[in-house]
């Protein structure tokens, strides 16, 4: 897997039990600010990533990733401290959680 290099530290962990939570920001078809965060298992996210590069339309549902929160604009600062408590979400770093599943 050539984002983590050949025999990574995540693919040790076994990528399918690892977890992320994304944010995406992008707008609309008529312009309007729209922001989302979603979870999504990290053995699917250089798929993600690459779809994104080619400019393919993006949707989360097509990498198996679940909505946790979109609206318009910029997250507001209750749902940024959501994010966090909920989900560990960090701006200014990564945070992976492991599944026991």
């Amino acid at each position: 897997m050539a984002l983590f290099g050949e025999l990574s530290i995540a693919e040790k962990m076994n990528l399918k039990n690892v977890y992320c939570c994304v944010l995406v920001k992008g707008e609309n078809a008529e312009g309007t600010p729209l922001y989302c965060y979603f979870g999504i298992f990290l053995d699917t996210v250089e798929r993600m990533a690459e779809d994104i590069k080619a400019g393919k339309p993006f949707n989360p549902k097509d990498y198996k990733a679940i909505v946790l929160a979109r609206s318009t604009g910029e997250p507001s600062p209750e749902i940024r401290e959501f994010m966090r408590m909920k989900f560990s979400f960090a701006e200014d770093e990564i945070v992976f959680e492991v599944s026991r599943g």
